[in-house]
């Protein structure tokens, strides 16, 4: 166990004594930690807006692959988030593994499963003509691959009904971060998407930069 880590009771009584507590990578807001205990393995996030998440993960069940909500608080610093761990590797380990078109035909098949979602009981966002259910922020570390499957979607506190350009400018976005220019046609091809050029690729790049 890492030290200098403190686990509070509440997560203890909500999952047991942890054996193994390992910090993850997250963003500057979020403190987020890898727990086994006897019964499982889990992630715990602390931080000031995680409600959000949790009301997500509870509709998306059955709907996606996506963690198991186990418990949530909000205390006076901020508020904890408790789910289910899910194994594999996400994209973004998987750049220097295996070819761009892999992580590409992975990354088409995980937004389309987002996409085709029926949204007549969704809360979370307005409907409209040419809207669907999307990610909200649709980079490599939110999709988890295990043999060859898309098994978990993670990070789905922007997920909404808006129009589908959301996800594929952050898809974009995120295959010119990580292997440079030159991978954008490719994806936008392999979706089926409207206009595949260079210029709309540009345009969609310069629309995700414009959302952060």
């Amino acid at each position: 166990m890492e030290k200098n880590i403190i686990i509070s009771d509440w997560v203890k009584a909500e999952i047991g004594e942890p054996k193994a507590v390992l910090k993850i990578r997250s963003s500057e807001q979020n403190k987020v930690y890898k727990i086994e205990t006897d019964t499982g393995l889990y992630i715990l996030k602390q931080g000031p807006n995680l409600a959000p998440e949790k009301d997500r993960l509870i509709w998306l069940k059955d709907k996606l692959p996506v963690a198991k909500f186990v418990a949530w608080r909000k205390t006076e610093q901020n508020e904890e988030l408790i789910i289910s761990f899910i194994a594999g590797d996400d994209l973004a380990d998987m750049v220097k593994k295996v070819s761009p078109t892999i992580v590409i035909d992975f990354l088409v098949q995980a937004l389309k499963m987002v996409h085709q979602i029926d949204i007549s009981d969704c809360p979370f966002g307005e409907k409209g003509e040419n809207r669907v259910f999307v990610h909200g922020d649709a980079c490599l570390p939110n999709f988890i691959i295990k043999e060859d499957k898309v098994v978990g979607i993670i990070d789905l506190r922007d997920s909404r009904i808006d129009n589908e350009e959301v996800d594929v400018a952050a898809a974009v976005w995120t295959l010119d971060f990580n292997y440079g220019p030159g991978h954008g046609c490719e994806f936008l091809e392999k979706y089926e998407w409207s206009d595949v050029d260079e210029a709309e690729v540009n345009r969609l790049i310069e629309a995700y930069e414009i959302q952060i």
